[in-house]
């Protein structure tokens, strides 16, 4: 990771995986990735949320990034703190010699 990344990649998140369905049940998540390092959280714009076709009814819809060619997927979840943000599209952006990705994730509403 580049020094500058890493100076506002500042906030410390996992992701979880779903279970893959077997005998039409489907498991607990399972953690997908244990240490990834993510820009802080914040709202999504609404040409973002247009660009990638999304709406939500059930929450807010934030974004956030992350460096590396990291095994991040629509359908997984992020883990920060306590939070966990369904993640709704992942955008992949080649810079220079690395690969910066945009994760727009979903702030549920309890």
């Amino acid at each position: 990771m580049t020094a500058s990344f890493l100076k506002v990649a500042t906030v410390q998140a996992s992701t979880k995986r779903p279970a893959p369905i077997v005998g039409g049940k489907a498991g607990d998540a399972v953690t997908s990735i244990a240490s990834l390092k993510v820009t802080p959280i914040i709202p999504a714009s609404r040409e973002l949320v247009i660009a990638n076709s999304l709406e939500t009814t059930t929450g807010k819809l934030f974004e956030t990034w992350t460096i590396g060619s990291n095994d991040v997927k629509t359908s997984d979840v992020l883990v920060v703190g306590a939070s966990e943000y369904p993640i709704r599209a992942v955008n992949t952006y080649p810079f220079k010699s690395e690969t910066r990705k945009q994760m727009i994730i979903e702030e549920m509403r309890r």
